[in-house]
C-alpha cells in the first residue's frame, strides 16, 4: 500500500535474484531445445553421400565377402591362404598368412562419385603394400541407387 509522501517499497534483493535465475534456468531450457532442434533437422536433411556410403561399404561389406572367400571351398581358390591375407589386410593388420611370406596393407582411394538422377557409380582405387615382393593394386566399381532419398549399394564388382 503507498502512503502518500512516501517513497515506494521495493522487493528485497532475494526476490530479484530469485526471478532472475528462474529466468535464465528456462532461457537455457530454450536455447538448448532450439539447438537440438536445429542439429536434427540439419542431420535428417543432410543425409549419406553416395561416396560416404562407398566408403562404409568397402570397410564392412567387402570385407564379410572375404570372410566368405576365406572358407575352405574359397580359400583353395586363392592358393590356400591368400584370402586369409587380404582379410588381415582389410582389417588394417599386418599379416603373412600369404602364401608368399609378406606383409600386406591396404588403402582405399575413393572416387568422385557420377550421379545419374537416381543412379551412381563410384570408383574405388584399393592399394596393397607389402615389405616384400609386389602386390597387385585393383580398382573396384561401386553402383548405388536412391530409394527413399537413401543411397543404397546395388552392386560391385572390379573394374
Amino acid at each position: 500500500m503507498l502512503l502518500v509522501g512516501q517513497p515506494p517499497q521495493r522487493a528485497s534483493i532475494v526476490t530479484r535474484g530469485s526471478r532472475w535465475r528462474r529466468g535464465a534456468r528456462i532461457s537455457g531450457v530454450l536455447v538448448v531445445a532450439a539447438a537440438l532442434t536445429a542439429l536434427t533437422l540439419w542431420l535428417l536433411a543432410r543425409g549419406s553421400t553416395p561416396a560416404e556410403v562407398t566408403r562404409e561399404f568397402m570397410e564392412t561389406t567387402s570385407v564379410a565377402t572375404l570372410y566368405e572367400l576365406a572358407s575352405e571351398e574359397g580359400d583353395e581358390l586363392l592358393d590356400g591362404g591368400g584370402a586369409r591375407a587380404m582379410i588381415d589386410a582389410a582389417e588394417g593388420k599386418r599379416t603373412y598368412a600369404d602364401p608368399n611370406p609378406r606383409a600386406v596393407n591396404r588403402d582405399l582411394a575413393i572416387g568422385e562419385p557420377e550421379i545419374y538422377g537416381d543412379t551412381a557409380r563410384v570408383t574405388v582405387r584399393v592399394s596393397y603394400t607389402a615389405e616384400e615382393g609386389s602386390v597387385p593394386d585393383e580398382s573396384v566399381v561401386v553402383v548405388l541407387v536412391r530409394e527413399d532419398g537413401e543411397w543404397r549399394v546395388a552392386s560391385w564388382g572390379t573394374a
